[in-house]
């Protein structure tokens, strides 16, 4: 029996998967954890042979959640799920160690994606497929996102993995201030968070 796992805060998600997994034509255990927490707390030992993580998770978000159970799990195989996503969130979760990179609305054929790998391979379904390759194909211009010698600053400090008080304490500003500048810096690399914020700065050169 293939015992599956499925990290997901929408419970009408979770009924639907189940239900999907029910349709299989292999014999299926399947588990469901509500947050990155509660797996970590409950699921470590569950002994699964594949591991569903929604990206967008309360608290704890998937990316993490994917790269600690690449260090601390690593013969477990995760697969993410997701509404829409930007290229550097894709990034960033493969590099975390998903084998599976999946939009929800994209799981018809679950016996392919779950065959696949578990066979060794890796999933991507078609639509972030093509994300990807256009990423490849329209290149970020600098130019395109100008920042202050100020911004660069915040940035390059919150890059180094700082706290937006200990940022803002070395560069003499004070947190309301830094958070002002760090959400200008957000709208212009067109971001909605820290690891698509690093992700596009290193694209961009602005980090090394």
């Amino acid at each position: 029996m293939l015992k599956l796992g499925l990290v997901e805060n929408q419970f009408e998600f979770q009924i639907s998967f189940e239900v999907k997994t029910k349709e299989l034509n292999t014999p299926i255990r399947l588990e469901t954890w509500s947050s990155a927490e509660d797996f970590l707390k409950h699921g470590k030992k569950a002994n699964l042979d594949l591991l569903f993580v929604d990206i967008r998770l309360p608290q704890m978000d998937g990316i993490e959640l994917i790269r600690i159970i690449s260090e601390e799990i690593p013969d477990l195989k995760t697969a993410a799920l997701t509404i829409a996503d930007s290229e550097e969130t894709i990034f960033a979760a493969l590099r975390a160690g998903a084998l599976g990179y999946l939009l929800k609305s994209e799981l018809s054929d679950l016996n392919h994606i779950i065959t696949t790998i578990m066979n060794g391979g890796a999933m991507i379904t078609p639509t972030i497929a093509l994300r990807m390759i256009n990423s490849f194909r329209t290149p970020y211009e600098k130019s395109e996102f100008e920042l202050t010698n100020r911004e660069k600053q915040v940035l390059l400090e919150i890059a180094s993995g700082l706290s937006i008080h200990e940022a803002g304490k070395r560069l003499g500003i004070s947190d309301n201030t830094l958070n002002t500048h760090l959400k200008t810096i957000y709208r212009k690399l067109r971001v909605r968070n820290r690891v698509q914020l690093i992700e596009r700065a290193r694209k961009l050169g602005f980090i090394n």
